[in-house]
């Protein structure tokens, strides 16, 4: 998938994480639109989500094509590489 295909992100984070904060931004300065998922009060969600995808970290950013294929672009530094 090439940054051109993404209709939108997934982005799993936390409000006080700056990391997050700064995925966010660069996403919206792309003019793309994405949903912040803030794992900052459930816990257990939390933990779901880093078992799922197997990460220890946030953010996670996911993208979505217009077909509907989920790519999982990793963290802030991955997704400045992505989009480039």
């Amino acid at each position: 998938m090439d940054k051109k295909d993404v209709e939108k992100y997934i982005i799993y984070g936390a409000k006080w994480c700056n990391y997050c904060n700064m995925a966010a931004s660069l996403i919206k300065s792309n003019g793309i639109q994405f949903y912040y998922m803030d794992l900052t009060e459930d816990n257990e969600y939390k933990e779901d989500v880093k078992r799922f995808y197997n990460v220890r970290t946030i953010p996670l950013i996911l993208a979505i094509s217009h077909s509907g294929i989920t790519k999982r672009i990793g963290g802030y530094t991955e997704l400045r590489e992505f989009l480039g």
